[in-house]
């Protein structure tokens, strides 16, 4: 297993990091460490349409206490109730031309273990084209990006890279005990797409719209979960 070096501080993103020898006691920690680094700052959540001027957005989380997905208006809103909450799951869809043209998503383990970032890019057909994905494994100071191209239903991964979270230089190092969640192939695989894809207007006009669970979001290896039209990414 890979060391943090004494002194040293594990980086999660741009803004956000970990003094080595400290642990995350609860998730939350994790997730607002997640979110400090990718709701305000990071590439998660700070870019937005591929025309780059600033477009409209849908900010949700999954509720698990009462079984639902939320959608909010605005990232404040999203971000005042991720602590009551205990999301373990937070992300926006953004729109262009009236259309989604992108969906990003952070999700953190129950133990503080990992945290997955993926952002999807979608067409003018709001078919998925594509998967950045970024696996941060805090035991193993280990980060791994994912690029994947996503054609005809199935995720085709182009490249893997391996960096070390303490001090972000190249490195070899495979996870073997984390499975990744499946990747997501269509728009209406999402769990929360009734959000993002139906309701949107409601939300926009309300601030805040909640809907009863749809099937479980697939996730990291301490959860399950399967729904059809995701793939298990080609290698």
């Amino acid at each position: 297993m890979g060391q943090l070096k004494p002194g040293g501080r594990t980086r999660l993103g741009r803004g956000c990091s970990l003094r080595a020898g400290a642990s995350v006691r609860r998730p939350m920690e994790l997730m607002c460490l997640c979110l400090t680094a990718s709701l305000p700052l990071g590439w998660a959540f700070a870019q937005r349409g591929a025309s780059g001027s600033a477009g409209k957005a849908i900010y949700f989380l999954r509720d698990d206490a009462h079984e639902q997905w939320c959608g909010y208006a605005d990232e404040s809103r999203l971000k005042a109730r991720v602590q009551p909450l205990h999301a373990m799951v937070v992300g926006r869809a953004d729109y262009t031309d009236g259309r989604v043209s992108a969906v990003r998503l952070t999700e953190v383990d129950e133990t503080g273990d990992w945290a997955v970032n993926d952002d999807y890019g979608l067409d003018a057909r709001e078919r998925i084209q594509s998967l950045k994905r970024t696996i941060s494994i805090l035991p193993e100071d280990t980060s791994e990006e994912q690029l994947f191209v996503i054609r005809d239903g199935r995720a085709n991964r182009q490249r893997s890279t391996y960096r070390e979270l303490s001090s972000g230089r190249p490195a070899q190092k495979h996870v073997d005990w984390f499975e990744p969640p499946p990747v997501v192939t269509s728009l209406q695989a999402f769990p929360f797409s009734a959000l993002i894809a139906r309701t949107q207007q409601a939300v926009w006009s309300k601030g805040e719209v909640c809907l009863s669970d749809s099937p479980e979001l697939g996730t990291g290896r301490r959860r399950s979960g399967r729904r059809p039209t995701t793939s298990p990414a080609s290698r």
